[in-house]
């Protein structure tokens, strides 16, 4: 198995939570893990702007 995980920060800075996915390892190609990083970011992004996270 192959897992990628990004945190996702509130309001206040914290770490409340996170978003990961899970390949197995045979999927998990160079390409593959790239894309699927960018998207596992994007949304944790997403959702912590959401919480009121102001990235400095």
């Amino acid at each position: 198995m192959f897992c990628i995980g990004a945190p996702i920060f509130n309001y206040d800075n914290q770490v409340i939570g996170a978003v990961s996915i899970s390949m197995s390892t045979s999927q998990a190609k160079e390409t593959n893990v790239e894309k699927y990083a960018n998207y596992v970011m994007d949304c944790t992004k997403k959702i912590s702007r959401l919480l009121g996270f102001k990235n400095k």
